[in-house]
């Protein structure tokens, strides 16, 4: 059988550049590296692992072993300073290599040792206990055969034996007591150090580089690879203090590792790209404009947004925006959010955390501090009392923030969640900021307003409504009201308004709707009342 030209190729690129390594296979050298920074992406990462190691001259097969599984072979990329070329570099996986020991796996096989060693000193404990039990039980016969003890001895005897087996009972129940406690640690701590061991005891990759040193000495190298299974998720806490006040938006991340691979004392990069591999030509899809939805808030658990599949790389930065410490006369503690610098590039924002921080490979969001960002925007309070008594309070800004969930505290307390989403195209948006109980709204159903009478044909139904609205702030609010009348959808009932108190209408919806400026301490009426007429003996729905 006579191989495609192009296939004969092909196998002759792929021998030649294996070829080093073939040469080399015995004579293999493994690093020890270390993991010195991670990029987050939102759905992946970008992992930079660093080693030194001593090589002679000629040719040398340098191994990075421990590495996640989870690695894109594509994406994987080789450094070096020392004197010599690097000729090849391929990947490989290994099932011999386990993972390393995590330092909470260390830690719980720490604590398994010791309560079996604890198990064991109760077991001695309680032989020692059984022991005597027995010699007091086996030499409990009294006095001789032929003379006895008189009655004060034998009850002073009596005595002693008495307390003394029930002290030894009671020790010896102290005891199983005692083990089975320590049994139950020991379960647990096994329960989940199996947990651990299945997650952990996978196939790990290794990447192989084929050195040619022209002489002997130091060689650094640093190795660059992106892996699947980490990603982030932008969250904020929504501090308000006051409504004369900007808002301070509080950028956190949800960071999750489920790459097997621990990061520990990592500088962290936080990329708002997703970046991709992927080399193929990219295709224009239909590009569909539709009404957009609310979305509910989202669950705490880890779930990646998926975007768009597109050429992502990382871009020349345009711009640097350090955040500045406060300078206060007296030393303060200082904040994670201190130590993050923003980048913006062409494709999304990049944030640096100068902090080291430990994120584990345990498929758990851990809480990043990103930076603050102060926001101006104008407040408003909302109510519609038929639906809720209470007034809620909105901000309406123009910052461009990431979109994502939100914990709102408004004047120190914790008020409820909301969505930060920027999929609007206007050019501002709204942020709920929760309820404001010092803003009272009350809505009655006035009796005097509402009567039913008959004229000639018809019949004729009158509603009357009082709201009343209450400041109860230092300071002056606006408040958008809003209520509603019937609408008719048969041309023989007709809706007939009374009475707005300023409000207007809309006749397609029915909805009325007032704007209200409420001075500190203000107390305001609003009427709403109408009347609607339909024939005389005819069922009306919705009434």
């Amino acid at each position: 059988m006579r191989l495609h030209p192009f296939l004969r190729l092909r196998a002759l690129l792929l021998s030649c550049l294996l070829a080093p390594l073939a040469l080399w296979a015995n004579d293999e050298t493994p690093l020890t590296s270390r993991i010195t920074e991670v990029s987050v992406f939102r759905q992946r990462a970008q992992i930079v692992r660093t080693a030194q190691t001593n090589v002679r001259k000629g040719e040398n097969l340098l191994v990075f072993t421990g590495l996640s599984r989870h690695i894109l072979p594509n994406s994987i990329t080789v450094s070096g300073t020392g004197k010599g070329i690097i000729q090849a570099v391929t990947h490989r996986v290994s099932y011999l290599n386990t993972t390393p020991k995590t330092p909470r796996m260390q830690a719980i096989e720490d604590s398994v040792e010791w309560l079996q060693a604890e198990l064991q000193v109760l077991a001695d404990e309680q032989f020692v206990r059984q022991s005597e039990e027995k010699l007091l039980l086996e030499n409990g016969k009294i006095g001789g055969d032929e003379t006895g003890l008189n009655p004060e001895a034998l009850i002073r005897v009596a005595t002693l034996y008495q307390e003394r087996l029930s002290a030894l009972r009671k020790e010896m129940r102290d005891l199983s007591r005692q083990k089975v406690r320590y049994e139950r640690r020991i379960a647990a701590y096994q329960q989940e150090l199996n947990q651990i061991r299945a997650q952990r005891n996978q196939p790990t990759q290794e990447v192989l580089v084929a050195f040619r040193a022209d002489q002997a000495g130091s060689l650094s190298l640093e190795l660059r690879y992106l892996v699947n299974q980490a990603g982030w998720n932008p969250f904020y806490d929504i501090r308000v203090e006051a409504t004369d006040q900007p808002l301070q938006f509080f950028l956190k991340a949800d960071v999750v590792n489920n790459t097997g691979i621990d990061w520990n004392g990592v500088k962290l990069t936080l990329s708002t790209t997703n970046n991709n591999v992927n080399n193929t030509q990219p295709v224009l899809s239909p590009w569909y404009v539709d009404i957009s939805y609310p979305r509910p808030v989202p669950q705490p658990a880890y779930a990646p947004r998926r975007e768009s599949r597109r050429d992502a790389t990382t871009a020349n930065t345009m711009a640097g925006i350090a955040l500045d410490e406060m300078e206060e006369d007296a030393p303060e503690a200082t904040y994670a959010y201190d130590y993050t610098t923003t980048t913006e590039g062409e494709l999304g924002l990049e944030f640096a955390i100068a902090l080291p921080y430990d994120i584990p490979a345990d498929n758990k969001p851990h809480q990043v501090d990103i930076q603050v960002i102060p926001v101006k925007g104008s407040f408003r309070h909302y109510a519609v009392p038929k639906l809720d008594r209470d007034a809620f309070l909105v901000a309406q800004i123009s910052q461009d923030l990431l979109r994502g969930k939100g914990n709102v505290y408004f004047e120190g307390t914790f008020v409820g969640e909301t969505y930060v989403n920027t999929d609007n195209p206007r050019d501002s948006m709204l942020v709920s900021l929760g309820r404001d109980p010092k803003v009272q709204v009350q809505r009655e159903q006035v009796a005097e307003f509402t009567e039913r009478k008959t004229i000639g044909s018809n019949e004729r139904l009158t509603y009357g409504f009082a709201i009343t609205l209450r400041n109860n702030k230092s300071t002056a609010v606006q408040l958008t009201l809003e209520d509603q009348v019937p609408v008719s959808q048969n041309k023989e009932i007709e809706v007939e308004i009374l009475e707005l108190s300023g409000g207007r209408v809309d006749p397609g919806s029915g909805k009325v709707v007032w704007d209200v400026a409420l001075a500190p301490g203000e107390t305001r009426e609003l009427i709403l009342k109408f009347e609607v007429k339909y024939p005389k003996n005819q069922p009306v729905s919705g009434l």
